[in-house]
């Protein structure tokens, strides 16, 4: 099916993965006065370094940190993208009686 744009859904979707991956910044460019990011790397915890992920991050101190207890010890990260707006209570609504 096309939409309005000549975009078929297929089509879209990769267009967008393709636009978010682009959307990616290295790590030294982000902001370093408390502003929270989407940060893409390492965790750390009890000594123990885990698989590169997205973790919702801010710097202080020196270094990386995140809002999952896993973070406890600092996160390492490469690649950074602002966060998104949050949903508005009118865009919430307006989802949800869509999908009725």
């Amino acid at each position: 099916m096309t939409n309005p744009t000549g975009v078929n859904g297929d089509e879209k979707n990769i267009q967008e993965r393709d636009e978010a991956r682009q959307a990616w910044q290295l790590i030294n460019t982000a902001p370093q006065d408390g502003t929270e990011i989407l940060g893409y790397g390492s965790a750390f915890y009890r000594g123990k370094r885990y698989a590169p992920g997205r973790h919702i991050a801010w710097f202080d101190q020196g270094k990386w940190w995140g809002r999952d207890p896993d973070t406890e010890a600092g996160l390492e990260l490469t690649h950074w993208q602002p966060l998104p707006p949050s949903p508005t209570l009118s865009s919430t609504t307006a989802n949800e009686e869509r999908l009725q």
